[in-house]
């Protein structure tokens, strides 16, 4: 492994325990999931803000609450009704 290999390793690593941090203590407000972590992340990148727990903050206050927001849709499409999606 050479120097920049070894400096992305640290990269992912370091950027993996700032989204376990935040998530750790925003269990009740972000429901983890793959559809509300391309949330975050595409709005992290349209504001060309790196990761940190500060801008994932700043993510999920511009987004809403994502763990409302996904068991609300969860509870619809179960139940049979539709989900409404925005255009």
């Amino acid at each position: 492994m050479n120097e920049a290999e070894m400096q992305q390793a640290v990269n992912r690593a370091e950027g993996a325990r700032i989204v376990y941090e935040w998530m750790r203590r925003n269990m009740r407000r972000f429901e983890p999931c793959e559809a509300n972590s391309k949330l975050i992340g595409e709005w992290l990148k349209q504001n060309s803000l790196p990761l940190s727990e500060e801008n994932l903050d700043r993510a999920a206050e511009a987004i809403g609450d994502v763990s409302r927001r996904s068991r609300s849709r969860q509870r619809r499409s179960r139940s049979g009704r539709s989900v409404r999606r925005s255009s």
